[in-house]
């Protein structure tokens, strides 16, 4: 079983650029450590690969998710506006549902702390 701790990022626009360097030739060059079929299905774009709501999609091995609504590496998406900050806990409720917990050998837990993994708590 695989264990992510507050790594399910949605595809978002802000979080598409960071990502890039992570599987720039010129930077970390780590497309070795992602799915092949993803690569493939996202060539010029690998660093989708890296989104939680695409990955998990890819996934063969069980995997239990630890995951904040309100992952506070994520609320630049939602700066100084509480409504877009809810609608972001339930969209990536949703999407979490949707993608990770559609397979039966998958688990998670999704809190409601504004956090980002245990340091953040």
């Amino acid at each position: 079983i695989g264990f992510a701790d507050s790594g399910f990022y949605l595809d978002v626009e802000d979080s598409d650029a960071p990502k890039r360097f992570l599987v720039a030739a010129i930077g970390q060059n780590g497309t070795h450590m992602l799915n092949q079929r993803c690569l493939e299905n996202y060539t010029g774009a690998e660093q989708k690969c890296l989104m939680g709501v695409i990955a998990a999609g890819y996934l063969a091995t069980p995997l239990y998710l630890w995951q904040s609504r309100y992952d506070s590496n994520q609320e630049y998406e939602c700066w100084n506006n509480r409504q877009c900050f809810l609608d972001y806990g339930k969209n990536i409720t949703f999407w979490i549902n949707a993608t990770v917990l559609s397979k039966p050998s998958n688990g998670a837990f999704i809190d409601s702390c504004t956090r980002h993994c245990p340091s953040g708590m």
